[in-house]
């Protein structure tokens, strides 16, 4: 799992690397970059969402599938709250801090390492905790960016109608009605959706370029919130699991969840409504490079206390 971890850390920077280059060498502006944000968020996004529904229905599966939103909701339901106490909104970015704290970047780290210890099955599993990822982060997260923090029904309402939203939606209804694309326009959509890591690491790379690297490794502020991302955050996770019921594969796959580092989604959310995506990037940075750590032993932990 180790050795997983360390492979996609090492793919991620070199990706990094590279919209980093193409920033310094002006290939790419600050505009484009944001271009390319509304590009990954509105289309790429949605497409591996309904994608990760394309495969054969099992009644057991929608079982364990449909009790897994239940608790992914439950997650935030508690992390929110718990986050806003830890992170007032006195602070300056505290909007970036809450995002980068609550939501994790499941899909990039998630994926391997699940894939490397419960293969295709456990990866179906962690599509609920992605699909409630995507639907509190584009209410409550996007209401962290636009306004002043609070989620309403009135922003819930208006930012539910977005694409990733509707992608997890049509692709869970054709999920239980067991419709499959025709083969062309599933390969065709395949390719696009492939586009997911490689655009949000070139996008992550693009903006950290504009920051002091320097400097953000030694704001002090950074460690408080990764310390929140990657060690707070499980151990909650692990305390409210060990109450529940629950196979330990689905377990696993919660804890694993709750203890990647922060979503790339915050960098995006920060270019596309003119927040700070400098300050997003150092969050983004600094808890990928601990987690190198942090995820290990989250990860041995959680299959000790299943």
């Amino acid at each position: 799992m180790g050795l997983i971890l360390l492979k996609q850390i090492i793919t991620m920077f070199i990706i990094l690397g590279i919209g980093v280059i193409c920033y310094k060498t002006k290939l790419v502006s600050e505009k484009g970059n944001k271009e390319l944000s509304n590009l990954l968020l509105m289309v790429v996004n949605p497409l591996i969402m309904f994608l990760s529904f394309q495969q054969d229905y099992d009644s057991e599966k929608i079982k364990n599938f449909i009790f897994m939103l239940g608790l992914s909701v439950l997650f935030y339901c508690i992390m929110i709250p718990v986050i806003n106490l830890l992170i007032p909104q006195k602070n300056k970015e505290f909007n970036i801090e809450r995002f980068s704290a609550i939501y994790s970047n499941c899909g990039f780290f998630g994926i391997p390492i699940i894939y490397s210890i419960f293969g295709k099955e456990g990866v179906f599993y962690l599509t609920a905790p992605i699909t409630i990822f995507n639907i509190f982060a584009w209410t409550h997260g996007v209401s962290l960016f636009k306004g002043d923090g609070k989620t309403t029904l009135k922003t819930v309402i208006k930012n539910i109608a977005n694409p990733t939203i509707i992608a997890c939606v049509l692709g869970f209804i054709f999920y239980v009605t067991r419709m499959k694309l025709p083969e062309q326009l599933l390969g065709s959509i395949e390719y696009v959706g492939n586009m997911n890591t490689p655009l949000a690491m070139l996008i992550a790379g693009i903006t950290l370029a504009q920051a002091d690297i320097t400097k953000i490794f030694r704001e002090k502020r950074v460690y408080y919130i990764t310390a929140i991302k990657l060690i707070i955050a499980p151990v909650l996770t692990m305390l409210l699991l060990y109450f529940i019921p629950l196979e330990s594969e689905l377990k696993t796959i919660l804890i694993i969840v709750s203890g990647c580092p922060s979503a790339t989604s915050g960098i995006m959310f920060a270019l596309r409504y003119g927040k700070n995506a400098l300050y997003a990037s150092s969050l983004y940075v600094v808890t990928t490079l601990v987690s190198l750590l942090t995820l290990p032993l989250i990860v041995l932990f959680s299959q000790w206390l299943a």
